[in-house]
């Protein structure tokens, strides 16, 4: 089949087509940035190479005791809220004490009262023995979803070091992954997907699906892979059974991509496509399949794609992206249906295309020209 990329010099004007930008994005940037030749959510290639970068660094035992751990993360962290508010954090009975947020100061990670959290996350990823170090890692990261729940984050900066933190996690649970025997690799999964249980955590839903991520490196491998589906499966369903606050939306959406990144990453291309195809109402996972059936080539069933997803629209150029960047998708889903035409050379149906971007005031410079 001839690419736009190909045709793209008999069109006057368009030296550089919709098609070839289209796929200099898709195949190059997105498909690349998860490294398994296909859409991903979740998933990134960057996990494994920085993984790989941390396994040659670490060294069997040094964990610090758990209790010791805790000490040494939650006392900077008490000791900030008292400063702040005044209330003396070490009586029983001030433990659940709270003050009004908009009266507190903004929290700067420069107060230092995350030093614990980072120096003990520090000696649990310097370690080999993956279940003390884990146990550790989600005690963390509780403990930081819990504080930041008590101080007003208003630059972001605690939610900048929460998700630095869940990503160090996931680069260790890569590791584990790679080099655990099943019986370590189970309870590492476990470990982690219990976290998911903390109330703090489910109020973020971005955090509690970036904690079930950290699993999917499980899939990749034969002995693990089975292990992987059925904690992630079991995980999903304890949390479409609780309250996860206003937004339902959102988490269901996250927990979708975790599904689908899951069938990518264990190598069940043919599956994660059709688990796409049977998500079109969700703007997301149609954008990721048509940008699946265009990559590929599959024009005729992208086109019915396209006239499935915007049947409520007087025209595709009317139907906006919600996940694809703006500048590679000026015309939202009428830009699919450019690219796709200029890939199998309509030229008619790119003359009326361009006629009505025209009439409409959106045309671009010069017209589909003639086929030489």
């Amino acid at each position: 089949m001839e690419h736009g990329a190909e045709r793209g010099a008999e069109w006057r004007g368009y030296p550089r087509p919709e098609a070839d930008e289209l796929r200099e994005y898709i195949v190059d940037r997105w498909f690349v940035e998860g490294g398994l030749g296909g859409p991903t959510f979740l998933w990134q290639r960057d996990v494994e190479t920085e993984s790989r970068d941390r396994e040659r660094l670490l060294l069997p035992g040094g964990v610090m005791p758990r209790n010791v751990g805790f000490a040494i993360a939650v006392e900077p962290l008490k000791w900030y809220y008292q400063t702040v508010t005044g209330i003396d954090m070490s009586r029983d009975e001030s433990e659940d004490a709270t003050v009004d947020l908009t009266s507190m100061p903004t929290f700067s990670v420069d107060s230092e009262a995350l030093s614990g959290v980072r120096a003990v996350a520090g000696n649990a990823l310097m370690s080999s023995d993956y279940l003390p170090a884990l146990d550790n890692l989600t005690m963390l990261i509780e403990q930081t979803v819990m504080f930041l729940g008590h101080v007003p984050d208003r630059d972001g900066e605690g939610e900048d070091f929460l998700d630095t933190l869940l990503w160090q996690m996931r680069v260790y649970m890569d590791v584990v992954a790679r080099n655990a025997d099943p019986v370590v690799g189970e309870r590492a999964l476990d470990a982690v997907s219990a976290l998911t249980a903390t109330r703090p955590l489910r109020r973020r839903p971005p955090a509690l699906i970036e904690v079930l991520a950290s699993c999917l490196s499980f899939a990749r491998w034969d002995d693990t892979r089975v292990l992987a589906y059925g904690t992630l499966d079991r995980a999903l369903a304890a949390i479409r059974a609780e309250d996860c606050g206003d937004d339902f939306a959102l988490i269901h959406m996250l927990m979708d991509f975790l599904r689908h990144d899951l069938l990518r990453v264990a190598g069940d291309d043919e599956a994660a496509d059709g688990f796409l195809a049977e998500h079109l109402a969700q703007g997301p996972f149609a954008e990721a399949y048509a940008s699946q059936l265009f990559a590929k080539g599959r024009y005729e069933e992208l086109l019915d794609v396209i006239r499935t997803v915007c049947m409520d629209d007087a025209h595709p150029d009317d139907h906006e992206c919600d996940m694809l960047p703006g500048d590679v998708f000026p015309h939202g889903w009428g830009t699919f249906l450019e690219a796709t035409y200029q890939a199998v050379g309509d030229v008619e149906a790119l003359r009326a295309l361009y006629r009505r971007r025209d009439g409409m005031g959106d045309g671009r410079a010069g017209d589909a020209g003639t086929e030489s």
